[in-house]
């Protein structure tokens, strides 16, 4: 049953392209049995030259079912068995952007309520980074860059399974590494001993950016672990 399900997600996963080929090779195959072999021959050789593309089209079946056995079944195997180390990074990466946030919100209202994360806006995160206390900037920074660390680990682990991630994710993994927010946090923190950083605010607008590439990370790895039907336990 296992390996049943294993071949139906590799043929679904196999590029649409190849497919459509497929589909194309198999129409004049069908013609030319069905349709011009019963035909008298339109010019002498017509039927040697049509026997030479019905090989040609055989052949790119048996290539396109040799494709789908050989190098995606396969493929489909490792990524589900990557593919739980390969979500749980994932997931760190997208917790370590999203729960900095949540932790500045619950300090500034004083209380135990998450926020409604769709619903997050730069409005918002600006609102949210003005109410800390100057006195606490600097602490908060170093929290901030300290789940920015972590967050880039994270994604350099994941690099070692380039090969078992889609090009949605990987662009969005790049946009994190290369983000303005990580680039100027050590700034900001540095130039705090003289007074030039009495609030978080500076940092609403690259960390939203940040923010809401996490929010497609999410959703890209949902699709990503339905796609292969990874499982999480």
């Amino acid at each position: 049953m296992g390996t049943a399900k294993n071949i139906w997600i590799a043929t679904t996963t196999t590029p649409k392209t190849l497919w459509a080929i497929a589909i194309g090779v198999l129409a004049f195959l069908f013609a030319k049995i069905y349709v011009f072999d019963v035909m008298p021959a339109a010019f002498p050789g017509a039927r040697e030259i049509g026997r030479l593309f019905q090989n040609l089209g055989e052949a790119t079946l048996a290539a396109l079912i040799f494709f789908v056995f050989s190098y995606q079944l396969p493929y489909v195997v490792e990524q589900q068995r990557v593919g739980r180390i390969i979500i749980q990074l994932i997931n760190n990466v997208v917790d370590l952007v999203i729960q900095p946030l949540q932790r500045v919100y619950i300090h500034v209202e004083g209380e135990e309520r998450p926020l409604n994360l769709p619903l997050v806006t730069e409005t918002l995160v600006t609102a949210v980074f003005e109410k800390v206390e100057a006195t606490s900037v600097k602490d908060w920074l170093r929290s901030l860059m300290e789940s920015d660390q972590k967050c880039r680990q994270n994604i350099e682990q994941l690099w070692r399974y380039s090969r078992f991630i889609d090009s949605e994710i990987f662009g969005l993994l790049s946009q994190l590494e290369l983000s303005e927010y990580s680039e100027v946090l050590p700034t900001f923190r540095r130039v705090l001993p003289h007074g030039r950083l009495p609030t978080l605010t500076p940092l609403a607008t690259p960390y939203f950016w940040n923010f809401e590439v996490a929010m497609k990370l999410s959703s890209a790895s949902f699709t990503l672990k339905s796609r292969y039907t990874i499982p999480t336990t």
